[in-house]
């Protein structure tokens, strides 16, 4: 049985293809810290964007970008700052936050999917 997992691996490896095929370049996967993870991080013009991924077999219970709550928007954004923290050499950066859904072998990338008022 394939584990869940293996499963979220295929689908960051997907998402890297996808956005490296549109001029991101990645720059670190899976980044964890004692506040959370962060599946992809890229830089795309001069952008440090922050990358959520989630890939769902059927709409059963909702869209892949549906199984993201506020609290965990909030955590993706701790984990970011905790990000800049340890690496300054990005701090002079701008930030976005995209999300990337894969599903029956369709990919939807959502840019901006954070908005400052879900974070407070």
């Amino acid at each position: 049985m394939i584990s869940r997992r293996n499963i979220g691996n295929d689908a960051e490896d997907i998402a890297s293809v996808f956005i490296t095929s549109r001029g991101f370049s990645v720059i670190k996967r899976n980044f964890t810290c004692r506040f959370g993870e962060i599946d992809i991080i890229a830089l795309h013009n001069h952008t440090l964007v922050f990358i959520e991924v989630r890939s769902k077999n059927s709409q059963m219970k909702g869209s892949p970008a549906e199984s993201i709550t506020v609290f965990k928007k909030r955590k993706i954004f701790k984990t970011a700052q905790y990000f800049l923290k340890c690496n300054a050499q990005y701090m002079d950066y701008s930030c976005r936050f995209d999300f990337i859904g894969i599903m029956d072998g369709n990919i939807n990338h959502v840019r901006n999917f954070i908005s400052e008022d879900e974070l407070y």
